[in-house]
Order: C-alpha cells, then sequence, then structure tokens
C-alpha cells in the first residue's frame, strides 16, 4: 500500500516536495534538526552509509558531500525515477539509488558504518547484521499521537486506534533485543499551522498521514477538523516524531 502512495505522489506531483503555506512550532527542539544533528555527527569521508526509504532522494544528495558514499535504497519505481534525474541535474556522483526492499536484501553482513532512516521502513535485525562493529543507526520516525486529533475525525489513519502502543518505548526495546546499544532516545510533539483549507488539503495528498486521501470525498471530514482547529496561527495539526540513535558493539 505504501509503495502505490509514494508512486501516486511522485506521478501526480513530480517530486515528493511537501511545500505549502505552512508554520511550525516547536515547544523545544526541532526533532528533524537533531536528527540530521546526530547524523553529520556519525558521518565521516570514510564511512559508506545506508539511506533506508529515500524517496525522492532529496535529502540523501544533500548529505552525500559528509561520507564515502551512500547507498539509497527505495521501492517506488516513480520516487527513484525522481531521485535519479535529482541526482543527475546536481552532479553528486557518490550515491547510488537502488530498488531494494530492506526486508529482502542480499548484502553481506558488515558493510556499512552508518544506517539512517527518515520515518522509512525498519528491520533492526537487519540493520545490526549490515552495520560494522561501532557502526550507527539514525532514525526519525512517526510516534504513536502523531496527527490523532484529524485522525479520530476521519475514523482511519496511518498506525490509527494505536494511542497507547507507546513507539519510543516499543523500539529502544526492538533495539536492545538485537544487540544495539541506545545512546539517544528523544520524543517530540509540535505543532504546524496552515495558512488555508486549500494548504493543508495539498499537505495531506502528500504525506502518508493517510494513505487514501481525497479531497472530494474527504472534504465534509476536513470542513469539521478546521472547524475545531482553526487558531489565529492557522489550521493546527499537532505532530509526533520520535528520534533514535544506536550503536552496534
Amino acid at each position: 500500500m505504501e509503495i502505490d502512495f509514494y508512486n501516486k505522489v511522485a506521478e501526480k506531483f513530480e517530486n515528493y516536495s511537501t511545500e505549502v503555506d505552512m508554520q511550525k512550532e516547536f515547544p523545544g527542539e526541532d526533532p528533524e534538526e537533531r536528527f540530521i544533528s546526530e547524523l553529520l555527527q556519525a558521518a565521516d569521508s570514510r564511512i559508506e552509509a545506508l539511506d533506508v526509504g529515500s524517496r525522492d532522494g532529496r535529502f540523501t544528495l544533500s548529505v552525500a558531500p559528509n561520507f564515502k558514499k551512500i547507498t539509497a535504497i527505495e521501492t517506488s519505481d516513480s520516487m527513484l525515477e525522481t531521485a535519479c534525474k535529482l541526482q543527475k541535474e546536481t552532479g553528486i556522483t557518490n550515491v547510488s539509488f537502488r530498488k531494494i526492499d530492506i526486508f529482502h536484501n542480499q548484502y553481506f553482513s558488515e558493510i556499512f558504518g552508518v544506517i539512517y532512516s527518515r520515518r522509512g521502513p525498519t528491520d533492526y535485525l537487519e540493520f545490526e547484521r549490515l552495520l560494522v562493529p561501532g557502526g550507527k543507526y539514525i532514525g526519525i520516525k512517526v510516534g504513536e499521537q502523531d496527527a490523532r486529533a484529524i485522525k479520530e475525525i476521519f475514523g482511519r489513519g496511518q498506525n490509527y486506534g494505536k494511542w497507547n502502543e507507546p513507539v519510543l518505548k516499543r523500539d529502544i526495546k526492538d533495539l536492545e533485543d538485537v544487540w544495539l546499544t541506545v545512546s539517544c532516545a528523544g520524543e517530540y510533539l509540535y505543532t504546524e499551522y496552515f495558512k488555508t483549507s486549500v494548504d493543508l488539503s495539498s499537505y495531506l495528498e502528500k504525506v502518508p498521514v493517510f494513505e487514501d486521501y481525497d479531497p472530494i470525498k474527504d472534504r465534509d471530514n476536513l470542513a469539521r477538523y478546521i472547524a475545531e482547529h482553526k487558531t489565529e496561527k492557522g489550521i493546527a495539526l499537532q505532530r509526533h516524531r520520535i528520534v533514535l540513535v544506536a550503536e552496534k558493539s
């Protein structure tokens, strides 16, 4: 289902850009900035990294100069096509975009110094196998409370109804179960404010809060949500992110 979603996004919008008129408000640290900071701290010109779920490749290419090489794996044909096109435009040569499912890969063991994932698929046992001793996994994930209010109004959505299953607690246990030592575990709640209903609707078409969002069929649900969450700053959408760093002994 997720592959179909990203193919649809790439084909309709030509890329994975989610740019709309929206402002973010953080009560503390920006989780994306924390993730990038952890990734760059682990980066080195001698290290080969694995990007799991590289989407349209923009982020991969932006951090590529910090590594010897990045192997970027993705399962969406349309996203890979967009990434390869962008790579050609940028002239960055130390990235290899490949259609590979992390759950069914054939890589040799202990070949990557860093494995990272930005809300992509996670297979911690496989990450442990692929990391060299001393190698690091760095990830940013969607928390269980992400966009909860709008999901409750729509009656569906990504991880719908799993409000009492803490992602951070689960993932720390999963990492420790495969002998990866957690060195950073952060949880972040913040708010996005959308200027108009058009901005929010366009955004929902491009992100997997709902993999089946339809601006026509869902307009009544969206109108109800906006009526309940419109503020002076804009239409509020609560977000929840998890940042994790773990090391292989």
